[in-house]
């Protein structure tokens, strides 16, 4: 959001030194993260569920003896919830766009 703000400024000057003026009106902008950040959490929503569900369809193999139905099934599961997590990613993108 961008706020009006009063800055001082310091005018440089060889004859006089210096001087410092007020100006009105200079828009703050607002902090934005970084395209790397932005890159890095979309990366991380991608990979992290489907990571947790293989993990976790591994470990119910494992305690139920059904390999590899619940690793597969947790596969699955993870890939869904990545895709789903993209797709509102660039809804939220695409709004932000037609601002």
């Amino acid at each position: 959001m961008n706020q009006p703000a009063t800055k001082k400024v310091l005018n440089l000057d060889n004859e006089t030194g210096y001087q410092v003026d007020e100006k009105d009106n200079i828009d703050i902008k607002e902090n934005k993260p970084a395209p790397m950040i932005q890159a890095t959490e979309i990366g991380m929503m991608i990979a992290l569920p489907i990571t947790l569900g293989t993990l976790f369809g591994l470990w119910l193999d494992n305690k139920f003896l059904t390999h590899p139905k619940l690793l597969l099934s947790g596969l699955l599961t993870g890939v869904f919830l990545s895709f789903t997590n993209l797709y509102f990613i660039v809804k939220q993108f695409s709004k932000k766009r037609d601002k």
